[in-house]
């Protein structure tokens, strides 16, 4: 229903956050990989969005990444995992390192997670491994051809210029997804923050 809201963040806890969207205010419940990424109250915030219905309630999930949410929607597709397990599993095991648990069975590594027993474990390994696959993460893929190193350097140093890390993190993949296949092979962190502050300063 929602691919993702952007507004201002009006009130956040570790379990929750209150987006202000055109004179509405959005209960969007978050992973602990969003909560340590959000801004201070009053500032602009955007989220990939997951919209759940059961029976009679109806609740949004909110994600800094597209590939967050997706996981999160790949759990809920298994039996007996609900929005609290799936909520934990992103917020304790990234996108890629999950793919890579899955793919090799690793039970005792899932059950390091809050809310994951063996059998859960085993449940969703059971229930994923074929479908993660053909599950096409940026980082791993290369669908940013930068390597990861340059994309964190150019984001600390935009930091350290004075940026938060979200609006850090969100001008350098404006520079990227404006970047050819080729181009982005070739930037450096500095070409990053060199076009990012243009970005800012438009």
């Amino acid at each position: 229903m929602y691919n993702f809201l952007e507004g201002t963040l009006a009130d956040k806890s570790r379990e929750e956050v209150t987006l202000a969207v055109n004179g509405i205010g959005y209960q969007i419940f978050v992973p602990l990989t969003t909560y340590e990424k959000l801004p201070k109250i009053n500032q602009p915030l955007k989220l990939y969005t997951y919209f759940h219905v059961r029976e009679n309630i109806q609740q949004i999930y909110g994600f800094f990444t597209r590939e967050e949410r997706q996981l999160f929607g790949y759990l809920l597709d298994v039996p007996d995992v609900g929005p609290k397990i799936a909520l934990s599993v992103v917020s304790h095991c990234p996108p890629v390192r999950f793919k890579k648990t899955v793919s090799s069975k690793e039970i005792s590594y899932l059950t390091t997670i809050p809310g994951i027993g063996k059998k859960t474990a085993e449940k969703i390994i059971l229930e994923l491994k074929e479908k993660i696959k053909e599950w096409i993460i940026s980082e791993e893929k290369g669908e940013i051809a930068t390597e990861e190193k340059e994309i964190l350097d150019a984001i600390a140093g935009l930091v350290a210029l004075g940026y938060r890390e979200f609006q850090a993190r969100e001008a350098v993949e404006e520079v990227l997804s404006a970047a050819s296949s080729q181009q982005k092979s070739k930037l450096s962190a500095e070409d990053l923050v060199t076009q990012a502050l243009k970005k800012f300063n438009r």
